[in-house]
């Protein structure tokens, strides 16, 4: 559901900069760009998953010094796949 609000927000965003370039700075016609390229992974990662929520937490920091963040993020990662498992992994069971 997250995503599916994010996707909506930018695209929003995104289809105001387009609409209205000529009265807004170059970074905001920058970012919405960016913006433009981050949807079009998102949607491609939505599409090539099994079921909903698969990819959620595909990407994190990598950022040498947040080792310290790595504990958090195998808990997110763990969490997720409760929140969004496999459903052939039940339908098997």
């Amino acid at each position: 559901m997250i995503r599916r609000q994010w996707l909506y927000t930018y695209k929003g965003i995104v289809e105001y900069v387009d609409s209205n370039s000529r009265d807004l700075s170059q970074e905001q016609i920058i970012g919405a760009s960016i913006y433009k390229d981050l949807i079009k992974q998102v949607e491609e990662f939505i599409n090539l998953e099994k079921y909903e929520g698969q990819n959620y937490n595909r990407y994190k920091s990598r950022d040498p010094f947040d080792s310290k963040y790595e504990v958090i993020y195998q808990k997110r990662l763990k969490q997720i796949e409760v929140d969004f498992s496999d459903p052939e992994v039940y339908i098997k069971k």
